[in-house]
């Protein structure tokens, strides 16, 4: 979620965000300068370029589905089976934002149902670069209980949600997080913790569930390093390494700092099989790719190596989203990184595209055709523009409805 506002520190808290605060001068121009200095060969042939943007969303508040929802979706990641798209994602519906959720399953449709979707630069088209246009919603998967009480460990399902196929059990595991929320100087929603759930029917096409709950993989466990703060283990997305183990990267927010010092990161995790037992790396946490990261979405390409596109939080409203490269998964460094403008917010060229910020991406797909391009999905807050319907108003706060949409990016 965005930067909450804070009570005060302790001393212990303010030692951390002092430290944290020279973390975040000694990334901060990474983002922007990276390729130079990146210290892993092949980094050069793995930046990527966007070579396109669809000038409208997927889904947004006219979507059948989604019309109950007053603040959109946000967070989650898409995947490919068969030659159907599926979002999982969390959908924020009613007040005190970021509590009251639900996680949901999307879909692509068939190409007849294309001409119910709003697409006014893509008028006649079923597809844009392969992706169809027409999406709708399969389900619900989870309810948040919304109990504003300090006590429900899943009273905010929002908003990280993973879902990856695991070959020796033959099924698909979602990897989601629950939160507490209470009614007090902090940000409503702390002390997450990370929920594994498990498709009950068996194979690829099991991927639109239901799914069955199998416990908690990853959570405030009393000892956590000094960046982890109220916010509790708030995502974990999973992804393979070449020896059949798996990693993650998890994030945490110190959410009981005071505002403007609060600061998102991420580390990795590591598991010798999908269900676990999940562990924290014992060294090199945070993973510094940013000054404030959230819910890196991990893709292994054709070539063995990995990238990871991310929410590079304060440069969302540039329409920017992260993207950092690790030769193996397990090393990451800041300078192989870089900002993707995946959508025109009007800020930098006056010309007011579809969103006023981008938000959360939902992963690298890789494009059908071209084995060096990607579909990358992301959110982003709907802009007042023509030939975008529905729920374009500002919200309370000045937050807009988060809408879904897709970029063409392929390496340079």
């Amino acid at each position: 979620p965005n930067e909450p506002t804070m009570g005060c520190p302790t001393t212990a808290m303010t030692t951390a965000m002092a430290l944290g605060m020279l973390l975040a001068l000694s990334v901060a121009t990474s983002l922007a300068a990276a390729s130079a200095t990146c210290p892993y060969p092949g980094w050069e042939n793995h930046q990527l370029n966007v070579t396109d943007r669809l000038q409208h969303s997927l889904i947004n508040a006219s979507s059948p589905g989604l019309s109950y929802s007053l603040y959109g979706l946000e967070g989650g990641a898409v995947v490919e089976v068969g030659g159907t798209f599926y979002l999982f994602v969390a959908e924020f519906y009613a007040p005190p934002h970021f509590v009251p959720s639900r996680l949901a399953l999307w879909a692509t449709t068939d190409a007849s149902a294309a001409a119910a979707v709003p697409k006014p630069t893509t008028a006649g088209a079923s597809s844009w670069h392969g992706v169809p246009l027409a999406w709708q919603r399969v389900r619900t998967l989870y309810n948040s209980t919304a109990h504003v009480d300090c006590g429900s460990l899943r009273a905010s399902l929002g908003s990280s949600i993973q879902a990856v196929f695991d070959e020796p059990s033959d099924t698909w595991n979602l990897f989601y997080v629950g939160f507490k929320a209470c009614n007090d100087s902090h940000f409503v929603n702390r002390l997450g913790r990370i929920f594994r759930a498990e498709s009950v029917v068996k194979g690829r096409d099991g991927v639109a569930g239901p799914y069955v709950d199998r416990g908690v993989v990853l959570s405030p466990d009393g000892a956590q390093p000094w960046w982890e703060g109220l916010q509790g283990t708030d995502s974990l997305n999973p992804f393979q390494l070449p020896d059949g183990s798996w990693a993650g990267f998890y994030g945490s927010a110190n959410t009981e700092a005071p505002q403007g010092s609060v600061l998102q990161q991420v580390g990795l995790a590591f598991a010798p099989h999908l269900q676990g037992p999940w562990k924290r790396a014992a060294t090199g946490n945070p993973v510094h790719l940013a000054p404030k990261v959230e819910q890196p979405v991990v893709t292994r390409f054709a070539d063995g190596t990995y990238g990871a596109v991310f929410d590079a939080l304060g440069n969302e409203f540039h329409g920017m989203v992260g993207y950092a490269w690790s030769p193996d998964g397990k090393h990451w460094h800041p300078n192989c990184t870089q900002l993707l403008d995946v959508v025109d917010v009007g800020n930098d060229t006056g010309a007011q595209g579809w969103a006023v910020a981008a938000r959360t991406p939902q992963g690298l797909v890789p494009h059908p055709s071209n084995p060096r391009a990607f579909h990358l999905f992301f959110s982003g807050y709907n802009a007042t523009s023509p030939g975008e319907l529905g729920n374009n108003q500002p919200l309370t706060g000045g937050l807009r409805f988060e809408a879904f949409s897709v970029a063409e990016v392929a390496f340079a």
